[in-house]
Order: structure tokens, then C-alpha cells, then sequence
């Protein structure tokens, strides 16, 4: 697995490189020469997403970064090959916006259990859709079938792809003089045989090789919080590759991308000089503030090793669909919003939604309790106990309520008419209490806010927004 963390973290690092410095030209012969160039077009098939934006010269794009763990020509490497096929256990959906002041990165998690559907591998066979982990795709089908699963997930069109295995990993980490990493605590991990000190350090070679791969001693040890891990790398290599050091060097560029040139797969229209000379000079204006790293939200499964996409994953695709930033708090160019209005001081606050009651009946007249609970239950309050009160001569209907209940406690004497008593008591729990006298008002319907959105006890992963001008110290 290590091999295919490495080379995922490699394809994008030769993107990073090649795309922003915008002087790739130089290498021309010899890099275009050394890039391997397949053609999926006809394995992806005419059933593909419609683009909302057009592509063309000055259009979005859409790039799809995979890593590869095969060992042709490697050598055994690091880490184990099983069944003898290249896997991707890094994914990277990169969008670079038309106006090139932008660029997305999305990182998809390798146990995302999804359905992959029916590819064609390059000699033409099907491979017959199913549901499993989203890496199975590349196992079987290559990048084609990843490439067509994601499309059939996101509703997003790839204009290109680009495949790197993991030894150009340390070339490229070298020739940029190592890349500055953080950790929050000294790490000595023999299995990742990762060992630095806390706090900041310069990494090359083997130990940069394992701190993208290490996970048992980082964090929580999971897949996930190693591609948090991960973006940070990226970033650092941002920030590397756009320093005066790397872009006034001429030679030091020429040596990285001569080296990985080797290790790179890609498209027709992605492996020529001329356009990714074309994009380099594009993105020339990119700062790291402008490179945005993003994680799509996701869920554990039940099994505890698989997770699912949660529905807050389709703003994601949409706003690269429509071509927008996302989020849009980090676009630059974003209008000032319109003044609003003085808010209303007598302006319910809480939903009747998000309000547990206790009913009680203070009367010897039955049935009062279970009435107004019924009618209460009907505007949306969640009932909770509902019985006698200890005393039963209650002529006046009393709301009680917690310190620090007041807002809730307004919305219930508003839908109880308005005209009901409210009492402190700190001696009640969450629900707040009505005890009802012989008074027995009538509920009535009120204004309040939407409820708010039940929290899921499994969205563990995904509100992590980043970008490459931030420095992440690893756990």
C-alpha cells in the first residue's frame, strides 16, 4: 500500500511542479519523449457527463490524479504487491478553474464503497459492474474504469488523466531540496521506520517517503486522517515549488521533471510539452493561498473499514461543474452581500422542534395534560413525560424552565397564546415543564426558525478545508 500512497502524492507533486512554474518548455524533447501516452477515449465509452461550463483553451479543467503501486522496472520497492496487479490507492480529482486563479484538489478516499460500473479493459474485455471499494476500479479496469467510475458518481466530465508510480517520488522530493513538514510530536515509528522530532523539519529522501506512509504511530492511524496528512505534503511542495528558489533555477526544474517524466502516464492531450507549457504559463499568477485542498464528507460503515459519500459531497461536484470555488468563502473575487435588516428584537429564536416538554396536570379535572401534550406534539414540540403534577389546585397554567432556557421557553409561551406565566427552575433537566391549570390555554401556531439539522453520529471525516499557504502539524 505504501508504493500507492507514494505515487498518488508523486502525480500531484509533478502537477504542482510542471504546472505553476510555467518554464516546463525547456525540457521539451526529453520530457515529452519520456511520457507514456494511452489513449481511454474509447474505453470510456459516449456515455459521459454533460459539461455545464465549456472546456477549450481558457475553460475549466478537470484532472484525475491516480498513483500506481506497480513494480515494473522498480524493483520490489516498499510494501507488497498482491494478485500481481497495479492498484490506486490515491485518487485526486483536481480542478484548475477557467479564470486559472484557482485550483481544487479532492481527495477520495480509497475505502469508499461505491458502485463501479461496467468497464472495458484496453484489450477490449468487460469487466462487470459491482459495488465495493472504489480502488477495485484501477485494479480491473486501469485508469479508464476509474475515470468512468468517477464520472458516473460526481455527474463531473475528466478532461485528463494522470497516472505516476512511486519512484519518482524521491526524485522530485530531492531535486526540490526536501519539503518541510510539521509534527506535533517526536515520531518513531519502526514499521514506517519514520523518526523526526517535534515541530518542524526538512525532509528528503527515505524519511519523506515515510511520512506520507506512516499511520500507526500518526493520529488515529486511519487511511483518512493520513490524507489529511498527505495534502499538507502537497501543500509544502506548493509552497516550495513557488518560492524564488525553485522558479530561478532553471536547472534544478529541468532535473525534477526529466526524472518523474519517466514514471508519468497520461492522455493524448495531456503528454505534450506544448500544453502543459500552455498551463504552466496559465497558472503563473497561482499563489498558495490559491491551491485549495479539500476532503469529501463521508461516514463509517457498519463493517468499520468502508465508508459512504454523504450528500454534502454533491456541493462539491456542483461547484466544480458550474465552475465555481468551493468553498465559497475562499474565492477571491466575491461581491459584497447585500445589507440586512435590523434584526427583531421579539424574533422567536428556537424551533418548536428542537424543544422537549414535560406536560403535567395541575387539576383535578382529567385528561387536561394529555390534550395539551396531544396539540403541542401537533406543532412539532417532542413530548416527553406526560402525567399528574404533585399538587392538583392549579388554577394558572406555569412554564418552567432551566437558566439558559429563556429563548425556548419564550417560543412555548407564544404558542401556548402568550399570555402564561414562565417560572426559573434550576432544578430541571433538558425539557422544559408546563404544569396546567384549571386556566387550560389553547395552543396556537407561531413563527420560529427551522429546526436544526440532526447531527449523524458517523460524519467523522470531510469538514477539513485547507490550502497550500498552511503549515499542518501531524499528530
Amino acid at each position: 500500500m505504501t508504493g500507492r500512497i507514494v505515487a498518488g502524492i508523486a502525480a500531484l507533486g509533478v502537477l504542482v511542479v510542471a504546472g505553476i512554474s510555467g518554464v516546463i518548455g525547456i525540457a521539451a524533447t526529453s520530457i515529452e519523449d519520456s511520457i507514456t501516452v494511452i489513449d481511454v477515449t474509447e474505453q470510456l465509452g459516449p456515455s459521459r457527463p454533460e459539461r455545464e461550463v465549456p472546456s477549450g483553451p481558457t475553460g475549466p479543467l478537470n484532472i484525475l490524479v491516480m498513483g500506481s503501486d506497480t513494480r515494473d522496472g522498480q524493483g520490489a520497492g516498499y510494501g507488497k504487491i498482491y494478485g500481481g496487479s497495479a492498484r490506486s490507492d490515491t485518487t485526486i480529482l483536481l480542478h484548475i478553474t477557467g479564470d486559472r486563479r484557482h485550483a481544487m484538489a479532492v481527495s477520495i478516499p480509497r475505502d469508499s464503497y461505491v458502485t463501479i460500473p461496467d468497464c472495458t479493459r484496453e484489450d477490449g474485455s468487460t469487466i462487470a459492474g459491482r459495488t465495493t471499494r472504489i480502488n477495485e476500479a484501477f485494479t480491473e479496469g486501469g485508469p479508464a474504469c476509474t475515470i468512468k467510475t468517477i464520472e458516473a458518481l460526481t455527474g463531473v466530465f475528466i478532461d485528463h488523466y494522470v497516472v505516476v508510480d512511486f519512484r519518482g517520488f524521491k526524485t522530485i522530493v530531492e531535486a526540490l531540496g526536501g519539503v518541510e513538514v510539521c509534527l506535533e510530536e517526536a515520531v518513531d515509528d519502526p514499521k514506517s521506520k519514520l523518526k523526526l522530532p517535534a515541530g518542524t523539519s526538512v525532509i528528503s529522501g527515505e524519511q519523506a517517503l515515510a511520512f506520507v506512509r506512516a499511520r500507526n504511530t500518526l493520529a488515529d492511524g486511519s487511511d483518512l486522517r493520513r490524507i489529511d496528512r498527505q495534502q499538507a505534503f502537497l501543500g509544502s511542495m506548493a509552497r516550495k515549488a513557488l518560492s524564488l528558489e525553485i522558479l530561478a533555477n532553471p536547472l534544478r526544474l529541468y532535473e525534477t521533471l526529466t526524472a518523474v517524466a519517466g514514471s508519468l502516464t497520461t492522455d493524448p492531450g495531456f503528454g505534450s510539452v506544448d500544453s502543459l507549457a500552455g498551463l504552466g504559463y496559465d497558472l503563473r499568477g497561482l499563489s498558495a493561498t490559491d491551491i485549495i485542498f479539500l476532503d469529501i464528507p463521508v461516514a463509517t460503515r457498519s463493517d468499520g473499514a468502508t465508508v459512504e459519500w454523504l450528500p454534502g459531497s454533491r456541493k462539491i461536484w456542483q461547484a466544480i461543474n458550474k465552475d465555481k470555488v468551493w468553498p465559497p468563502e475562499f474565492a477571491d473575487d466575491l461581491t459584497e452581500p447585500a445589507p440586512s435588516a435590523a434584526p427583531d428584537p421579539n424574533a422567536l429564536k428556537v424551533a418548536p422542534a428542537d424543544i422537549t416538554v414535560d406536560v403535567l396536570n395541575g387539576t383535578a379535572t382529567a385528561g387536561l395534560a394529555a390534550d395539551l401534550a396531544d396539540a403541542l406534539a401537533a406543532q412539532g414540540y417532542r413530548i416527553g413525560e406526560v402525567g399528574n403534577a404533585t399538587t392538583q389546585v392549579a388554577t394558572q397554567t406555569v412554564v418552567y424552565y432551566r437558566p439558559g432556557d429563556g429563548p425556548s421557553a419564550r417560543t412555548l409561551v407564544a404558542s401556548l397564546g402568550g399570555d402564561v406565566r414562565r417560572e426559573r427552575s434550576a432544578s430541571l433537566g433538558e425539557a422544559l415543564r408546563i404544569v396546567v391549570g384549571s386556566d387550560a390555554p389553547a395552543v396556537v401556531p407561531v413563527t420560529a426558525p427551522k429546526p436544526k439539522p440532526s447531527p449523524s453520529p458517523t460524519e467523522d471525516y470531510g469538514d477539513r478545508v485547507s490550502t497550500a499557504d498552511q503549515v499542518y502539524c501531524a499528530s
